[in-house]
């Protein structure tokens, strides 16, 4: 088995580093993103609680506190709300350059100028049908990774052959999308 070469860090981590290694590490074992997943949930549930409350009426009602889901993570894991968000959309859109700024190759906010340069200077290209396809499937990877998290061990093969059975029907219906008609014979 190949091994990568030990990285040097020179030192302490950068909190984009911090991160972006956690971040890393959460999709490669799910059950490390618990947290952030709480947080999240926590969040979604606060702003479904305000929904039907007139605007201004959550702030007041609000404990002291981390207003975002961010924060919260940031808290817990010793950076700021920003440097989550920051990790989290390089995640979305370029998940690639993640790994070089866990390496601290290059920090996160760089990586983002980086590809905003990138799909700015390839304009209408960037639009092509294969960008929203990239787009679901990282949603897609997203949703089941959510979902494996908070799927009891017990149930996770089940699971995992539920997903490829509709896989296999969607497969199945492209298929048939793609065969020819054989009706005009």
């Amino acid at each position: 088995m190949k091994h990568s070469p030990a990285i040097s860090f020179g030192g302490t981590l950068t909190k984009d580093q911090v991160y972006a290694i956690r971040r890393l590490a959460m999709e490669r074992f799910p059950e490390l993103a618990a947290p952030v997943i709480a947080a999240r949930n926590e969040a979604r549930q606060r702003m479904s609680q305000a929904s039907g409350k007139p605007r201004g009426a959550k702030a007041l009602a609000r404990s002291p506190g981390p207003r975002e889901s961010a924060d919260v993570i940031g808290v817990h894991l010793g950076v700021s709300g920003t440097t989550v968000k920051r990790v989290e959309r390089l995640m979305r859109t370029a998940p690639e350059l993640v790994y070089s700024a866990a390496t601290g190759r290059r920090s996160i906010k760089q990586a983002l100028k980086e590809l905003s340069a990138h799909q700015s200077q390839s304009g209408a290209e960037g639009r092509t049908k294969s960008s929203p396809v990239r787009g679901a499937l990282r949603r897609v990877r997203h949703a089941i990774r959510e979902e494996w998290a908070e799927c009891p061990a017990a149930d996770r093969a089940r699971f995992i052959y539920g997903l490829r059975e509709e896989l296999r029907a969607l497969m199945r219906e492209c298929a048939l999308d793609s065969a020819p008609s054989r009706a005009a014979g």
